[in-house]
Formats: C-alpha cells, sequence, structure tokens
C-alpha cells in the first residue's frame, strides 16, 4: 500500500509525498495527520507531534 501525505498550501497547491520519508508522521492517524498549520509559509507544526518540518523537507525528496 502506497501511504502518502498531501498538504495544501493557502495558495490551492498541493504537495503530496510517501510517508516512508517522515516516520514520526507516518505513525499518526489519518485524523491527527490532517490537524497541521503552516507557519512563516514555510514551517509546518503537526498538532500530535513534536517535530518540526519545513515545506523544504517535503519537496523534490523521490530525486534522493
Amino acid at each position: 500500500m502506497f501511504r502518502k501525505i498531501t498538504l495544501k498550501l493557502e495558495d490551492g497547491r498541493l504537495i503530496i509525498v510517501p510517508l516512508k520519508y517522515f516516520p514520526e508522521i507516518q505513525k499518526m492517524s489519518i485524523d491527527k495527520r490532517k490537524k497541521y498549520t503552516v507557519v512563516d509559509d514555510r514551517t509546518i507544526l503537526f498538532l500530535y507531534s513534536d517535530s518540526v518540518n519545513h515545506l523544504e523537507d517535503f519537496i523534490g525528496l523521490e530525486n534522493k
């Protein structure tokens, strides 16, 4: 099963990446993953996680 996360930005863009790059996020239920905030247009904070992710963390991962 392909597990992914989709982030919807305020300007309407969608960022879709595999969860395999984010084990802590992958452990959360789908409902908990939906509870996130984008701060300063680049920092992504999940309500149920202590980790801090940046928009750059979600872009270009398939090329690495």
